[in-house]
């Protein structure tokens, strides 16, 4: 007999700032990763997509056999989201300390091309980065960072691979190496929905303009070049494309004090001070 599906939880506590920033079910979650972090920020919120609206700006949902080609909704969607997100950091507790952010940062949500998935999904927060120390010239060094939370085991500080080193391809290797090392760590068990964190323009641009046209031309630019990094884009749509739960990308604006994207790219700048690694990422 179906197992009937569990009940969307009432409550969702969205947690911006504090010791793991991230979506929880209950108070004793949200208060055990605020109550001693200093400056903690954090709100409840009746809906998931309210919570993830507060914490940033989603880039997309990637599920298994869905491309987020266009966001779903048109201007007022996302204009409608920007003044929530507003609203709801200026209702930050009182002991938090939080400076507003101007409407080109607001934490929107852009309304994301998902797959409902299961609605009692565990979810998981990943902050990524990449760095690149001479970005542009031969001697560039670029690192990776993934932070699943502070001196979590999982967390990683890689060099980036390859010759070529620029900080597009450390900002894409870091979100597939999270993606490599959740897939692994959650090959057994309930799906689990990853939320990845990342501060890349260019990732948040090509899931959302670009990727779709890509692809029509048989990954071509519009003036008919190949397309940069295409080995990377690919291997990103591959992972996506095999992974059993469901995988949500959201912007967030960098150096702004969120404590896994700060911690992100210290890891990304410790891989890039590491030694070159041949090759590219293994696929």
């Amino acid at each position: 007999m179906r197992q009937p599906k569990q009940a969307e939880p009432k409550k969702f506590y969205a947690v911006r700032r504090g010791l793991k920033p991230g979506i929880y079910t209950s108070w004793g979650a949200c208060e055990s990763n605020t109550k001693s972090f200093k400056g903690a920020v954090y709100k409840r919120f009746s809906t998931r997509k309210e919570a993830e609206s507060f914490i940033g700006e989603a880039i997309g949902a990637l599920a298994p056999g869905l491309l987020p080609n266009q966001p779903a909704g048109g201007p007022s969607t996302a204009a409608s989201a920007s003044q929530e997100a507003k609203e709801a950091l200026a209702e930050v507790d009182d002991d938090g300390e939080f400076t507003s952010l101007d409407d080109e940062a607001c934490l929107s949500a852009l309304a994301s091309a998902s797959a409902e998935t299961g609605s009692d999904m565990v979810s998981v927060s990943i902050f990524t980065d990449g760095s690149c120390l001479g970005n542009g010239k031969v001697s560039a060094r670029a690192g990776v960072g993934v932070w699943f939370g502070q001196n979590d085991e999982r967390n990683i500080a890689e060099r980036l691979p390859g010759k070529v080193q620029t900080n597009n391809r450390a900002e894409l290797t870091a979100v597939i190496r999270a993606i490599e090392s959740a897939d692994k760590h959650y090959s057994t068990g309930p799906p689990v929905r990853l939320v990845i964190y990342s501060d890349s323009q260019y990732m948040r641009n090509g899931l959302t303009k670009w990727i779709g046209g890509w692809q029509k031309r048989q990954w071509k630019t519009s003036d008919g070049k190949d397309v940069a990094n295409k080995d990377l884009w690919v291997r990103l749509l591959d992972l996506q494309k095999g992974y059993r739960g469901e995988i949500k990308l959201v912007y967030v604006p960098a150096h702004t004090g969120i404590p896994g994207n700060e911690g992100a790219d210290a890891l990304a700048n410790r891989g890039a001070a590491m030694p070159p690694v041949p090759g590219n990422l293994a696929t």
